[in-house]
């Protein structure tokens, strides 16, 4: 088996969504939209008992139930990216992966800000668990997207990094490509460059002079 063929087959070893990387995806399309709605749901009831009392608070809760679902909604679609290997699919997860640690901040922000102060303290120190740990799930999964073998292969097609595989022929590599010619090396041979050959035909100085004495003669 040549380099190339054992390239191949490491990089299909890889290939395929699977491992960690198919844990992604369910917890994109399945487990977080669970835990989004349900958080939704507990929320906006809690914020209708306070109504009458804290009547910005069911406006805050409004705003930020529908940033939650546009988080989600993005976090559904790069889940269902990554797990039908679409184009651009990892650059769309890791949108996903930065957008959602500064939600986070927002949501925290945002109730701080309507809040009164003694229930304001009380939430700093919840917010300040959320956002850490919106941050660390965020940071982990990053690294995976731009560590990961299995990524790099499954998706290496369609990011454009320069390591198509065809089937046939891996183009990563240059492999099956000829190698570059060189000028120098591929010109032709020049020919010997020699001097002016006289022609053949030329009269003789000499023999016209004889000839020319003896027509003279009587």
């Amino acid at each position: 088996m040549s380099f190339p063929q054992l390239f191949q087959y490491g990089q299909d070893e890889y290939r395929g969504v699977k491992g960690w990387l198919l844990f992604f995806c369910i917890t994109l399309t399945i487990v977080s939209p669970l835990i989004t709605l349900g958080s939704l749901a507990s929320g906006c009831s809690a914020a209708s008992r306070l109504a009458d009392r804290l009547p910005a608070l069911m406006t805050a809760t409004v705003i930020d139930s529908v940033l939650a679902v546009l988080v989600m909604t993005l976090g559904i679609f790069a889940g269902v990216s990554l797990w039908t290997v679409k184009p651009n699919a990892v650059s769309v997860a890791k949108l996903y992966l930065i957008v959602l640690p500064v939600y986070s901040v927002l949501e925290v922000a945002l109730f701080l800000a309507i809040l009164p102060p003694r229930v304001s303290d009380a939430l700093t120190s919840r917010g300040t668990l959320l956002v850490l740990r919106s941050l660390c799930y965020a940071g982990l999964w990053f690294a995976y997207l731009s560590r990961s073998k299995r990524v790099k292969a499954t998706y290496s097609e369609w990011e454009g990094d320069g390591t198509e595989y065809n089937g046939s022929e891996y183009i990563g590599l240059n492999l099956s490509r000829p190698a570059p010619r060189d000028p120098a090396r591929d010109a032709p041979p020049q020919q010997p460059k020699t001097g002016a050959v006289e022609p053949v035909n030329q009269a003789d100085p000499i023999s016209e002079e004889k000839t020319g004495q003896s027509s003279e003669l009587p």
